[in-house]
């Protein structure tokens, strides 16, 4: 750690700077009416390579933990991006093999899948239900909806269910 010496502005010109043995401390003692404001100033007794080499460390670590700290919010969005991705196409399988008594039409099931993947309801439709209760909760979904609230696009463009993943 470098010896600091603090150094009180006593105005608001540059040119009259006022060295004291002041410290953080007693700050208060500033005479009134006079901006007391104390900067670090590294003692001249260091070599420029100490300083320049200071101000390369202090900037790398500044912008090391910024970086550090972006790369962990992007990996927190990438990895929930990844769950609601598993998630939806676990849930667009789920949909498309369905034998059952709710989503019997091959339109419906492309309703179904459509409807998941706009509202991004997948992972609640995977974890969310039990296994007929979901069935019914999403063909009733499918039976009040109008085709205009999911897509903007025709069904016949929607021909495998490939194109929905």
């Amino acid at each position: 750690m470098p010896n600091l010496r603090y150094v009180r502005h006593t105005s608001s010109s540059e040119s009259s700077v006022e060295e004291s043995n002041a410290t953080p401390q007693n700050r208060q003692d500033a005479r009134v009416g006079l901006i007391a404001e104390y900067v670090n100033i590294p003692d001249k007794t260091l070599s420029p390579c100490h300083l320049s080499e200071l101000k390369r460390t202090r900037a790398y670590r500044r912008t090391s933990y910024l970086n550090r700290a972006e790369q962990d919010i992007k990996k927190l969005v990438q990895n929930k991006r990844r769950e609601d991705f598993r998630a939806l196409r676990e849930a667009l399988y789920l949909v498309y093999t369905y034998k059952g008594p709710f989503l019997q039409t091959k339109q419906e099931k492309t309703l179904a899948a459509l409807y998941l993947r706009r509202k991004g309801l997948g992972k609640m439709f995977v974890n969310g239900f039990n296994n007929e209760i979901k069935w019914e909760w999403l063909s009733t979904r499918v039976k009040d909806i109008n085709k205009q609230d999911i897509t903007h696009t025709p069904l016949h463009h929607l021909k495998t269910p490939m194109r929905l993943l």
